[in-house]
């Protein structure tokens, strides 16, 4: 598995460093692919088969989510499954991404926005974290992949594209 970052990214290392960790625990090898600028995509993605990997996941970060779409791109046309934590990429051809809901996590910010606007201290609030992901599958691109989504992964699914 690749793990397409930004190295500038404030949670790479410990993001890089869990998701390599879980990959070994299920067998697999994780190799951090950098990407500092939107300029190296093409060369990110043939470092990406130079390392052999089969799949990408895609972290979380700006610059990476403004690529989206060349992203889902290259992968589609190397047969790279890809998967990210926003369904933006799912929606931009990628095959499935997994994570936060944010619309719902939207709706809890404006709650304490509000509440800081009425005088809360930003430091008394409690820190929430959402229980409600999402799981979004890009039906159209694992066709063109000629992958086989299972069944019970469909059902699973909080929407599937295509």
């Amino acid at each position: 598995m690749a793990l397409l970052v930004n190295p500038a990214s404030l949670n790479y290392p410990a993001f890089a460093t869990r998701l390599q960790a879980s990959a070994q625990q299920l067998g697999m090898r994780a190799t951090a692919v950098e990407m500092k600028s939107a300029a190296e995509l093409t060369r990110a993605f043939g470092e990406i088969e130079s390392v052999g990997a089969d799949c990408i996941y895609v972290a979380a970060d700006g610059l990476l989510f403004n690529e989206r779409k060349g992203i889902a791109q290259l992968a589609l046309q190397r047969r790279l499954p890809t998967v990210s934590p926003t369904v933006e990429f799912a929606e931009a051809g990628s095959l499935m991404s997994y994570g936060v809901d944010r619309g719902e996590w939207m709706k809890r910010a404006a709650v304490y926005v509000d509440k800081i606007f009425k005088g809360a201290r930003p430091g008394d609030l409690p820190i929430e974290e959402t229980s409600q992901v999402e799981l979004v599958i890009n039906r159209s691109t694992a066709e063109a992949m000629q992958i086989t989504v299972p069944k019970a992964l469909l059902l699973q699914a909080t929407r599937v594209i295509g």
